[in-house]
């Protein structure tokens, strides 16, 4: 039985559900010690309770203020976050790794740097899987909308500066650098299982909204009620941190995670959040309009300016009327998937395979890594395969 350890970042769950598919697939031959906090924490724990195999193994990971030259170690000293002893908390999560896996077979990362340490101390190969790692190897603008890419990229140096391979999901184009190209292989995103074989089908009137728990957003959730409010005829679901399961009006208010989310995704007629990754590669597999409201960071600027680029949607710092009536005429009308077959619809369907430059967006047993040490691109991944009709491949992990 080969031995794993796995590192999943804890801000959100975008990290815990990219990879929860990974893990299911290793899961009935691998012993793996798993390194998380935060969110994936609880995830995890609650997740794999029971099973001998697996071990949740708490970390702590400071938390590295940004700044337009890179990284502000004065103010990360400061910061209230950092007042764990990181230390002695991961010092006693190698000594249990230790115990439970010894010497790995390989670790896995997503964005969680311990577990790269680990793989360092024990000279055991990295695999970094994430979507960061495309500011890193990708070649982007440094700027945007006011916003540097230099934290991002100096977190990345100082995390995971070394790496047998770079594995990047995303789901607009990364125009590799040549000294990365070797190392690095770029994927359409995965999609969690509930997802991976679902067709949108919106219900008249019905949105979706969703806020991340992260800090960044300049919009209080009462604000945002109160511009729902202004078009009665439409309902809101609206889902954010601290939250209680309610009705305001034409407002049904859910806590993160209620378990009602999926459901509600695959029949609103648009979407509207803040800019993560995860759920926007959701959305634009689905074909779902997005109004993307991007928080203080570059990465969601980024994205956010993708999606208005690419035509899946407008990108606004707030949740403003005017905004939101202009999405509804501009892009919802073209969009309908059960009205008449319109040219823009299927050209946003061909544009948006030809970009990703892949079959389509992928579950986790869509794709097969026939051998990541050597570099080799699987034939179907060189397929042309509609982006609504993932190809049922499973994953494979094979070490040379």
């Amino acid at each position: 039985m080969k031995r794993l350890l796995y590192g999943i970042c804890g801000i959100g769950l975008g990290h815990m559900y990219r990879q929860l598919p990974i893990l299911e697939a290793l899961r009935p031959s691998h012993k793996i010690a798993i390194f998380a906090y935060g969110e994936s924490l609880t995830y995890c724990r609650a997740h794999f309770a029971g099973d001998d195999n697996i071990q949740v193994i708490p970390v702590a990971v400071p938390y590295l203020v940004g700044n337009d030259d890179g990284l502000d170690f004065t103010a990360s000293a400061a910061h209230l976050a950092n007042r764990q002893d990181f230390f002695t908390i991961n010092a006693q999560a190698f000594a249990t790794a230790e115990a439970f896996i010894g010497t790995p077979d390989m670790v896995i990362t997503d964005y969680e740097p311990t577990s790269a340490q680990y793989a360092y101390a024990h000279d055991a190969p990295l695999y970094t899987i994430d979507q960061q790692s495309k500011y890193l190897v990708g070649d982007f603008p440094g700027r945007l909308n006011g916003f540097s890419n230099a934290d991002e990229i100096a977190r990345l140096r100082m995390f995971f500066p070394v790496a047998a391979k770079r594995i990047v999901f995303s789901f607009f184009d990364v125009p590799v650098r040549e000294e990365y190209r070797e190392s690095t292989l770029v994927l359409p995103p995965l999609l969690r299982p509930s997802l991976a074989q679902a067709t949108w089908a919106p219900d008249a009137d019905k949105y979706v909204i969703y806020l991340s728990a992260q800090d960044g957003f300049c919009q209080s959730v009462a604000d945002v009620i109160a511009v729902c409010q202004q078009f009665g005829d439409k309902t809101f679901h609206l889902y954010a941190k601290g939250v209680q399961a309610g009705q305001q009006g034409n407002v049904m208010l859910h806590p993160h995670n209620d378990g009602t989310f999926d459901a509600h995704l695959l029949t609103c007629e648009g979407l509207i959040c803040t800019a993560g990754h995860s759920l926007l590669s959701e959305a634009v597999s689905l074909g779902i309009p997005i109004y993307a409201m991007p928080l203080d960071l570059y990465e969601q600027q980024m994205n956010a300016h993708m999606v208005q680029k690419n035509g899946w949607g407008v990108a606004h710092a707030t949740f403003h009327t005017s905004f939101f009536t202009n999405f509804q005429a501009t892009l919802l009308h073209a969009y309908q998937p059960n009205g008449p077959q319109s040219p823009a619809n299927k050209n946003r369907h061909q544009k948006l395979a030809i970009r990703l430059q892949s079959p389509g967006h992928r579950t986790i047993n869509s794709f097969g890594v026939k051998c990541w040490q050597k570099s080799v691109t699987p034939s179907c991944l060189r397929s042309k395969q509609p982006r609504h009709q993932p190809t049922d491949w499973r994953l494979c992990f094979l070490w040379v």
